[in-house]
């Protein structure tokens, strides 16, 4: 396999000269770097992101600094020399890894959804803990957070830790070399099952009339993570004195649903997470979650927008795609195309108005966001839910979506593509082939 990806391949010889200029031995053989930040220290997230390989971003960045303060690697190496040190590196690594545990403090999780006990996403087991008194090693967990949060006043004040009170857990056991990867992975695989759970919880969700909570800077999902996010070890004793610490907003009062919704909505949730675990795509749809979750629980409604028209980016269409081509795409999964079509337009204006610092004529954001969550509906529910049949890419999904509406217009281009089928048949007794 190539060391690089394509777009940085033509670049690599010129950074590793520029590195091997500035990596020197020191007197006792150790490695070190000339030239501070704007030097090899700020050729390392480049060397990160050039790197083809499917794995965190802890573990590039602790694969790219071991290879480069490696004794083993010659003063004057050559790019096949630092691809050599990146391959015994990668194996030594991958050999290293532990067991970690991740507790995440889950905040609005509503009383008629019922979890499974444990699911598994992307190679890490999410258990659901309703306290964290349940299970033995979750003693230490606790005793441990409890400290942190008496250490930490400044963090976590007394609304803050009665926020915390109120949460239910998960714990996500993993597989990491170090517990800052531990705490990348396990908060990568809770968000795909948060994205299952927001995703199903905000089907009822039309406009920021429909929900419970006051208006204002408020996420519109119910279901999020709690403030105090720490690394175990698989026993339950802490496999760092770090923390992680995202500023607290206060959520939205969860809604109620009667008996009925929330039947409903329990069963459309367990029909997910089942049909998830045999996607033909689902790593896309995974991915797909991932940005959903993120997008919507944005406090920030600017931030949420932008987020939010990311899943439709990433959803509809690749790189060279347009924004037009992504709004035609999801358009094409409903019925009400024209009404989509015109809902996202508006959604591009924002979008481009925030973007590129422009202040819009009125403060709708709020409202915006909810629009945007509707408009990816359809399309997140044919990437989730379709029966997959003859449709075993993405690539098959957005080229079935960019076929026209018109029963007539797609005979047409049947017909052209069969009649181009029978010229490639002729072709081959009419050119003559040079191989032979």
């Amino acid at each position: 396999m190539s060391w690089w990806k394509q777009e940085f391949s033509k670049h690599v010889g010129f950074v590793l000269t520029e590195l091997k200029k500035q990596r020197k031995f020191g007197a006792d053989g150790s490695v070190y770097l000339t030239g501070g930040r704007d030097g090899a220290f700020g050729l390392q997230p480049w060397l990160r992101s050039a790197l083809n390989l499917e794995v965190s971003n802890s573990y590039k960045n602790q694969l790219v600094r071991n290879v480069i303060f490696s004794v083993e690697l010659s003063e004057n190496f050559d790019e096949k020399l630092f691809c050599k040190a990146l391959n015994k590196e990668n194996e030594r690594l991958r050999r290293s890894k532990s067991e970690y545990r991740v507790v995440f403090p889950i905040f609005g999780i509503p009383s008629y959804i019922e979890l499974p006990e444990s699911i598994q996403c992307r190679n890490t087991t999410i258990s659901f803990h309703s306290k964290l008194d349940s299970i033995d090693y979750l003693k230490f967990v606790q005793e441990f957070r409890e400290k942190q949060q008496k250490d930490h006043p400044n963090f976590f004040d007394d609304d803050c830790k009665s926020t915390l009170r109120e949460c239910s857990y998960f714990t996500a056991l993993c597989s990491a070399i170090s517990a800052f990867e531990a705490q990348e992975v396990a908060s990568m695989a809770v968000q795909i099952y948060l994205g299952m759970i927001n995703f199903t919880l905000n089907a009822p969700k039309f406009s920021q009339w429909t929900i419970g909570g006051k208006a204002g800077s408020r996420a519109l999902n119910d279901v999020l993570v709690g403030p105090h996010i720490t690394v175990h070890m698989a026993d339950g004793h802490p496999a760092s004195e770090a923390f992680w610490y995202d500023p607290w907003v206060e959520p939205r009062n969860v809604s109620q649903k009667d008996n009925r919704q929330g039947t409903v909505l329990k069963k459309n949730l367990l029909h997910l997470i089942e049909i998830m675990e045999s996607s033909k795509w689902r790593e896309f749809a995974e991915n797909t979650l991932i940005r959903y979750n993120q997008a919507f629980s944005e406090s920030h409604h600017e931030s949420a927008l932008l987020a939010g028209w990311r899943v439709l980016e990433y959803a509809a269409g690749d790189r060279n795609s347009d924004f037009d081509r992504y709004i035609d795409r999801a358009a094409n999964c409903t019925a009400y195309r024209e009404e989509m079509i015109i809902a996202g337009q508006h959604l591009k204006y924002l979008r481009n108005s925030f973007a590129h610092g422009h202040i819009s004529e009125v403060d709708e954001s709020e409202a915006m966001v909810f629009e945007l969550q509707r408009f990816l509906r359809p399309l997140l529910n044919q990437i989730l839910f379709m029966r997959h049949g003859e449709i075993e890419t993405k690539q098959d999904l957005w080229a079935l979506l960019d076929l026209p509406e018109s029963q007539e217009m797609r005979r047409e281009l049947q017909y052209d593509a069969q009649r181009r089928l029978e010229l490639h048949s002729v072709a081959q007794k009419f050119f003559r082939d040079e191989t032979k």
